[in-house]
């Protein structure tokens, strides 16, 4: 039950953090590794961006350089930037980001949540019995044939 209410904190956090539009076409990642590459359940256009306090408030960067990393693909790109990072059925994996500026560098692991068990939640409605109805229906199912998505990814200059 707790993972719910993490998925549910981390999809309405990831919606209050808008930004300027992005007007580069989407950045594909490079396999590395052709397991990988051969095991693709779909793609999950993701937004990174970056963003610092300047003049004591926070503000979004352009033009950050950053590496982003998961098993067996890469990519580079320049925040803000949309990316098609690679989905596997019920394995998604973390992806690490690393951005760097004005000298430093700040590393963000963005894990991917199970967005079937997401739906299922919404569909039971808020509240403490549907998060109760929710929890055991997860507890008792096979989650192998799951979708997993990724957040959008906002890597932060403090």
């Amino acid at each position: 039950m707790k993972k719910i209410v993490l998925v549910g904190a981390a999809l309405f956090l990831a919606g209050c953090e808008s930004g300027v539009e992005i007007t580069t076409p989407p950045v594909e990642v490079i396999f590395t590794d052709s397991t990988a590459a051969n095991s693709i359940a779909g793609y999950d256009a993701v937004k990174v961006r970056t963003w610092a306090e300047v003049d004591g408030s926070k503000a979004e960067l352009q033009g950050v350089p950053c590496d982003l990393k998961g098993i067996g693909y890469q990519a580079r790109l320049n925040t803000p930037a949309i990316v098609t990072l690679p989905l596997y059925k019920g394995h998604t994996r973390p992806v690490t980001v690393t951005c760097t500026y004005n000298g430093r560098s700040v590393s963000k692991v963005q894990e991917p949540y199970n967005d079937t068990s997401a739906q299922r939640t919404a569909m039971l409605g808020g509240g403490l019995l549907g998060l109760v109805i929710s929890a055991a229906v997860e507890s008792s199912r096979d989650t192998g044939a799951d979708r997993y998505l990724y957040s959008d990814i906002s890597v932060e200059f403090k």
